[in-house]
């Protein structure tokens, strides 16, 4: 089994291709603990975008009702 460490920087064109041709169960997923961390900053960051009400460009509202006015 193969195991993709997976950090946000260095994925290959290589690495890619051979998980493209893979079956599922040869290859495995890691998140590196730098990535982990990348991802607890950018949830902290949306969290504190929604806690302020603002609007941020490239982040869908999710939290819109379907008329467009906010969730509280």
């Amino acid at each position: 089994m193969t195991t993709l460490h997976l950090d946000g920087q260095h994925l290959s064109i290589e690495d890619l291709i051979a998980v493209a041709y893979a079956r599922p169960e040869d290859v495995r997923f890691e998140l590196t603990a730098e990535a982990q961390r990348g991802i607890a900053r950018a949830q902290q960051a949306v969290e504190n975008f929604v806690a302020r009400r603002e609007v941020v460009y490239g982040i869908r509202p999710e939290h819109l009702r379907a008329d467009g006015t906010r969730l509280p």
